[in-house]
């Protein structure tokens, strides 16, 4: 009786109740089996116990021995894979109810608090902004184009910087409120540029000489005032543009001192500048616009 009474006592001792009424016998394969059947319907059913402990849980399992308990139980999916699928679970549904939701915040307030109504209020704000903008477009390009005069008989104008030009067709661009619009720093300026060295008989922008480069005859885009200058641009040239409009054309004579120093410069055509060589600009200012934030 005595020995019968020792026994039950040193069970009492090795087990301890969970308050949920679950038995946690020493971390025995069969104690371990009661744990995962409740994870697993947890995992079915897309939601853990709230007592389930998965760290505590977790690290019990890998502190007990593995190896009478992990061949008992090969067959059966881990604790730790258990946890690790149900949390892939939630995670899923998240991403779910992310993507039903409207990307646009305001029109999800709207339509919530007033219903469909809100929603098309909403959708006719935009629908006036993208046909503001559209006409906005529309009636610079037709000033643009207006506003955009040739000339043949332009004065050279001169600048303290050595940095002459002359206007062959004066532009006609203009900003918002339909003021004329020059080029500021950060600007996307996109234009046409040739090249020639300033060998020619006459002086200034008229000294026009060797042909050197025009890209092809293709668009060139940069931001203005913006530094470091590629291929045919130079602080010369950037001088001269500052003060020209969209769709304006212009002659620009540069010193060597403002284009390519004593280094020179060779283009991928072909077409080499010495060191120390004045060169003479022809651009073609197509568009001037702000670039995006």
């Amino acid at each position: 009786m005595s020995t019968r009474a020792a026994g039950m006592g040193s069970a009492m001792r090795a087990r301890a109740t969970h308050p949920r009424g679950l038995l946690l016998v020493n971390n025995s394969p069969r104690a371990l089996k009661a744990i995962r059947t409740p994870l697993s319907c947890a995992a079915n059913c897309g939601g853990l116990p709230r007592w389930a402990n998965t760290k505590r849980l977790a690290t019990k399992t890998r502190a007990s021995g593995e190896g009478s308990a992990a061949n008992e139980d090969d067959d059966e999916p881990s604790l730790e894979q258990l946890v690790l699928e149900q949390q892939q679970q939630k995670t899923q549904k998240k991403t779910a109810r992310r993507k039903a939701d409207s990307t646009d915040a305001i029109a999800t307030f709207l339509t919530r608090r007033f219903g469909i109504a809100g929603g098309i209020a909403w959708l006719g704000v935009l629908t006036f902004g993208v046909v503001s903008e559209q006409l906005k477009t529309r009636r610079e390009n037709f000033l643009e184009k207006t506003g955009t005069v040739d000339v043949s008989d332009a004065e050279e104008v001169a600048l303290d910087s050595g940095v002459k030009y002359k206007d062959l067709r004066l532009g006609g661009g203009v900003g918002n409120a339909g003021q004329p619009r020059y080029p500021e720093r950060g600007d996307i300026i996109s234009g046409k540029v040739s090249v020639w060295l300033a060998d020619g008989a006459g002086s200034g922008t008229d000294a026009k000489g060797t042909f050197v480069d025009d890209n092809g005859g293709k668009l060139v885009a940069f931001l203005f005032a913006r530094r470091p200058l590629r291929g045919a641009l130079t602080e010369g040239l950037e001088a001269a543009v500052a003060s020209m409009r969209a769709g304006g054309r212009r002659r620009v004579f540069v010193p060597a001192s403002l284009a390519f120093g004593n280094n020179g410069a060779a283009f991928p055509s072909g077409g080499i500048v010495p060191g120390g060589a004045d060169v003479v600009y022809e651009i073609e200012v197509e568009r001037i616009s702000v670039p995006p934030s």
